[in-house]
């Protein structure tokens, strides 16, 4: 196929006939909207909204000190030349996934002006 299987893929809970871009795009948008709810559930026994205690688990509540490098500064203030034996560079590989509707719409629309 031009783009690539369909894969019957199965994971621990659940089993998939999706492409895998377009299931990756599907758990990426669980994931935001799980790490949202998070913040939010955060935010409720930070203001002290509910009980530290649940049916099943306890929250407990510390303020460590962290340590943070301000890159920019340093850049900007040091040089480069002096950062240089310290810097390295790593490849790192990503998967961007583009919502192909939106991009035929741009495309499309994009076409039409041009005419």
């Amino acid at each position: 196929m031009a783009n690539g299987p369909i894969t019957n893929t199965t994971t621990a809970n659940t089993t998939s006939n999706r492409h895998p871009v377009d299931e990756i795009a599907a758990v990426r948008d669980m994931i935001s909207a799980l790490k949202a709810r998070e913040a939010e559930l955060r935010d409720m026994i930070l203001a002290g909204e509910c009980s530290l205690v649940g049916d099943e688990h306890a929250a407990e509540i510390k303020t460590i000190q962290q340590s943070r490098m301000d890159t920019a500064a340093l850049k900007r203030d040091l040089g480069l030349d002096l950062l240089a034996p310290y810097t390295s560079q790593v490849d790192v590989t990503q998967v961007r996934v583009v919502d192909t509707a939106r991009q035929r719409t741009k495309s499309q629309a994009l076409e039409a002006v041009l005419r």
